[in-house]
């Protein structure tokens, strides 16, 4: 192996566990290599609005900010693939995203209500196991 390839991969893996997995759904329906991205998204978003019982007014909120959010870490992916870059910097910057879309759902959601948005985020990050469990076309 070349010296600094597994340093570098390894960076690369941990920069993409802080990315929020609509990010990735959006990637793979824009480019990214596979079918089903917008349609992983709107999942994530159905799921979203049915768990948080969320009303009209802030359903269409919650939706603009992941998708704002999506766009932004598509962005981020894009140049890391581009080769430029770095992981360090990737992964900070997906941390200061993270935190921003926290804080504009913090403003239009119920502190419960945020609360159980970030339960359903880290099992869509950790791949949908569990509960409510995200389909796996591959299989």
């Amino acid at each position: 192996m070349r010296p600094g390839l597994f340093l570098r991969t390894s960076l690369l893996a941990a920069a993409a566990l802080f990315a929020l997995p609509v990010a990735h759904a959006v990637a793979q329906g824009t480019g990214g290599g596979g079918p089903g991205g917008a349609a992983r998204q709107q999942e994530l978003i159905d799921r979203v609005t049915k768990e948080l019982s969320l009303d009209a007014k802030q359903a269409e909120k919650v939706t603009s900010i992941l998708k704002a959010e999506t766009e932004k870490r598509n962005t981020l992916f894009q140049e890391m693939r581009s080769g430029g870059g770095d992981p360090q910097a990737m992964r900070a910057k997906m941390g200061e995203l993270t935190a921003e879309t926290e804080k504009e759902l913090s403003a239009v959601l119920t502190k419960e209500q945020v609360a159980k948005y970030k339960e359903i985020r880290t099992a869509w990050q950790a791949g949908g196991r569990g509960q409510g469990r995200r389909p796996n076309p591959s299989r």
